[in-house]
């Protein structure tokens, strides 16, 4: 099914407003990380390639580049998985 298709991963981050303030919270891309590398490993060995949207590194993340991002997926077509360890996962086509 999805044979010769490219997906762009999107790992999902979390924010911190118990400050009355948002912040990332890099402890919690740990798990992000652990499931997006095996779900890359998996869909590579299936012959699907696959891009990441953003680093593994999230020390920044630019709103801009995000939005930028998810219209070109989304006008070329490409299928876009957002996971988020305390949300359901996203799947958009």
């Amino acid at each position: 099914m999805l044979d010769n298709k490219t997906i762009i991963l999107d790992i999902g981050y979390i924010e911190d407003t118990s400050n009355n303030h948002s912040e990332l919270c890099p402890k919690d891309f740990k798990f992000n990380i652990k499931v997006i590398k095996l779900i890359k490993k998996i869909l590579e060995l299936n012959g699907v390639n696959v891009v990441l949207a953003q680093p593994l590194n999230f020390d920044k993340i630019s709103l801009k580049d995000k939005i930028a991002l998810e219209k070109e997926v989304k006008a070329n077509g490409f299928i876009s998985i957002q996971i988020n360890k305390n949300l359901n996962n996203k799947f958009d086509d």
